[in-house]
Parts: C-alpha cells; structure tokens; sequence
C-alpha cells in the first residue's frame, strides 16, 4: 500500500516512519520546506517554535516504541529526559525537555535517514474517498491529489492527515477520478 502523510510535522513524521519501517512506501507532504541551507527555519504557524517545552513523558515513549531513531536524534541533539525522585527512593521519568526547533529538527533529520520515508513540499489540495467498480473488484479508494489537478499520478492509495484542517474542498467526481487513474495506469 502507498501511502501518504499530510503534514510533515511530529505527528505526520512518526506517522510516515513507524509506516515505512513496516514496509510501506511513504510520502509525507508539507509546505514547509524545512531548514534553510543557512541553519535558520521560520516555522510559519508553529506558536512559541524558539522556545524551551516540558514534553509530556508520552512523547518520549510513542518514539521509544515505533521510531527508536527519532528519540535517539532527539536526545543526541539536546533533549534533556527530566525524572523526579520519589520519597522512597525510586526515580521515575517524567518528560522531557528541549527547544521546540530542537525536537523538530532532530525528527526531520532521522526522518530523512529513514528508508522508504519521502518527504516532499507541497500541499495536497483535495482528498478523494470513492468506490470504483470499473477498475477491479469493488473496493474504496481514497487518493491525495497535488494541488494542481493535472493529469498526474496521484501520490497514494491511502492517506492520512496529521494536523486539523477545514473540511477538504470537494474533488472531481467519480468519472473524473476514473478518467485520471486510467491515464496513469500502467
């Protein structure tokens, strides 16, 4: 399965990682196109992107369980892990800690180590969810179209959205849809 990531913020980078570390083939798109070759990165959006966070102990464990190599860029790049000792002793992780731009920037880079991970810049005007009868057995479909809808491959077969959006505009329609897939058909 193909599949896409709208979004290439932490939540669509784990996302497109712990998918393409399962084997699937993943393309996460975003209009930010990352750092500048200067090291400087305006993260339109991003409230409070310079400054210092706690990250909840939630944040650490999602990335210690599906992309072990996102929270070793993290650590490796500054990220403190913050622990409380309790009164019997005990030492128990509670977070961690480090810039925003610092847990951003050690994502992207172990995102663009990771194989079968693309990232791309772009943004994806419409979502198709169709049944199509005519191209095989019946199944549903939902496809990422690029901005411009062009007679163009569609980026994948299954897509998912990493941030809140309004609702998609409406797409071309099930002829439409039909129309181009049979164009880029192999």
């Amino acid at each position: 399965m193909d599949i896409v990531v709208i979004g290439s913020g932490p939540a669509g980078l784990l996302t497109g990682a712990a998918l393409a570390q399962r084997g699937h083939p993943v393309v996460s798109v975003d209009r930010d196109p990352g750092p500048a070759a200067d090291g400087s990165w305006v993260r339109r959006g991003v409230m409070q992107f310079e400054h210092a966070h706690g990250f909840r102990p939630q944040v650490g464990d999602v990335l210690a369980k599906r992309w072990p190599a996102g929270l070793e860029a993290w650590l490796e790049t500054g990220a403190e892990p913050v622990e409380i000792t309790l009164p019997d002793g005990t030492t128990v992780p509670i977070g961690h800690r480090s810039l925003r731009s610092t847990f951003e920037r050690a994502l992207r880079a172990a995102a663009l180590r990771t194989p079968g991970l693309e990232l791309r810049v772009g943004h994806i005007d419409a979502l198709l969810t169709t049944r199509i009868d005519e191209i095989a057995a019946p199944f549903y479909m939902m496809t990422a179209l690029p901005a411009c809808l062009e007679p163009a491959e569609p980026l994948a077969r299954a897509a998912y959205d990493s941030g809140w959006r309004p609702p998609y505009a409406a797409g071309p329609g099930r002829d439409d849809l039909v129309e181009m897939l049979a164009a880029v058909a192999v």
